[in-house]
């Protein structure tokens, strides 16, 4: 450790907080300096566990000590859900930086999130740069992460991933290799101005739709079959459910052709699921489309014409965006709402260009969303001479996602019924207990986490009290405060 350089009130408090996350290098590190005063620090809330690793970090100390704490374990417990809660738990011993990335990004995969994005990409960055045998996930999508041994078990009994049916299609593990990567998201115009002018390139701008990823294939023009995301043995066949509604043969291609798109259920038709079977719940577009897609015989042949399926990419189907796009339009394929600028036409001046942006771009196709009720995430801007061909990481370099505006984390407001503390260890975690609240996603919220019990004081928070909360990934719902 770097403390020399330090002064002696820094030093201080550096291996006070040593001393709490790792008592036996705390006591050698203060005895080589001559220090037999110091104190454990008090961990009193979950931020102090960040400020800590600030710290460390402003002065050069190793990160590990902190995030290979037990106290580190327990802040990731209070990040996640409840869901989450219950599969860290089910890790036992084999709870590792590794199993917990990979955890995360299987549940977010498979529909089922338990960690709020932004809470995941700064794990992702810590860990990848902390630990070597993590780093390999920063260069690949979640769509090519393989699951094994205890984290296999974990996630297929408590239902986060399924064996689902085997497709008995030779092409099966063509279609399951079809490149996928995934989109960097950005929360600000600034980052989209960068983008855009560092690339020098005309762009399409199109809806994200909000659905379940699917991967059509077909051969010599005919159908062959139709799998969900990702290259494991533990996808689902959706054949039989999305060959209702898709063209059976298409024009002008030839060999195998790859077609990956969206498929969801329109809010209004979602309305009429729920009453034709009230028993099976289904919450949003996205869920509901996953329901008729892996259990399709669940449902009857008019249940199954819900499904609505947006073509986005594809391979052998054309090099860059707009060939592809020619040619799902070509064969009946519906597309996501959008829109092709020329750079020239694009705004150089940052002011300018928000203003362009949000009224000739986003308010436009949040509108065309609506009005075809298509469920959307964000907005994908691309580059559209570039090829898909190319990939270095995760994230393509053709293109980015568009997260603010519309399409940032929704705000709603609730009355607290009861304030629940539970005290662990070191920290107090806070949940507030609501009035039910209707999310946008058709959830209902009841708990809002709060982050430590100072922040109960600061906005004087006590049942009966209006809060504002969002709800991120949906799946958690957080306090908002000035």
């Amino acid at each position: 450790m770097e403390l020399e350089n330090l002064s002696i009130e820094t030093q201080k408090e550096i291996l006070s907080y040593v001393l709490t996350l790792n008592e036996t290098l705390g006591k050698s590190v203060c005895a080589s300096f001559g220090y037999d005063d110091i104190k454990p620090w008090v961990i009193t809330s979950d931020n102090e566990i960040i400020e800590i690793i600030l710290k460390f970090n402003t002065h050069n100390i190793p990160l590990t000590i902190a995030t290979d704490s037990d106290i580190w374990k327990r802040y990731i417990v209070s990040l996640v859900n409840d869901t989450g809660v219950k599969l860290l738990a089910n890790l036992g011993q084999f709870r590792d930086k590794l199993n917990e990335l990979l955890l995360f990004r299987a549940c977010y995969r498979y529909n089922k999130p338990i960690i709020s994005d932004d809470d995941y990409d700064v794990l992702l960055n810590l860990y990848t740069s902390l630990y070597p045998n993590t780093a390999y996930l920063r260069m690949q999508s979640y769509d090519d992460d393989a699951y094994d041994g205890i984290l296999k078990d974990v996630l297929v009994k408590n239902g986060v991933i399924s064996k689902g049916k085997a497709s008995d299609s030779k092409y099966a593990q063509t279609l399951r290799s079809a490149k996928s990567t995934s989109i960097l998201p950005q929360e600000s115009y600034e980052e989209t101005f960068e983008f855009i002018h560092n690339s020098n390139a005309d762009i399409l701008f199109s809806l994200k739709i909000d659905g379940m990823n699917a991967k059509v294939g077909y051969v010599d023009n005919k159908f062959e079959l139709a799998l969900s995301r990702g290259r494991d043995s533990d996808g689902f066949d959706y054949s039989e459910s999305l060959k209702h509604i898709i063209t059976n043969e298409i024009k002008d291609t030839t060999g195998f052709v790859t077609i990956t798109g969206e498929a969801y259920v329109k809010l209004s038709d979602l309305q009429k699921l729920n009453e034709k079977y009230p028993n099976k719940e289904l919450k949003t577009p996205k869920s509901a489309a996953g329901s008729l897609l892996v259990a399709p015989d669940k449902y009857d042949a008019e249940d199954l014409k819900k499904l609505c399926f947006v073509a986005h990419s594809g391979e052998n189907i054309g090099s860059t965006i707009t060939e592809k796009y020619e040619t799902f339009v070509k064969n009946n394929f519906e597309l996501p709402p959008y829109i092709i600028v020329r750079y020239g036409d694009i705004p150089k001046n940052i002011m300018d260009f928000k203003e362009w942006l949000k009224t000739t771009v986003l308010d436009v196709l949040w509108e065309k969303g609506r009005e075809l009720e298509m469920p959307s995430d964000g907005v994908v801007c691309e580059k559209i001479q570039v090829s898909f061909g190319d990939r270095k990481d995760q994230y393509s370099d053709a293109n980015v996602a568009i997260k603010y505006e519309q399409w940032k984390s929704p705000q709603y407001t609730g009355i607290v019924e009861k304030i629940i503390f539970e005290q662990k260890r070191v920290h107090a975690s806070i949940v507030l207990q609501i009035k039910p609240v209707v999310t946008q996603d058709l959830n209902i919220a009841r708990r809002v986490s709060v982050g430590s019990p100072a922040i109960l004081f600061e906005n004087k928070i006590l049942p009966g009290s209006e809060i504002t909360f969002k709800r991120k990934s949906q799946a958690i719902n957080v306090l908002v405060t000035d």
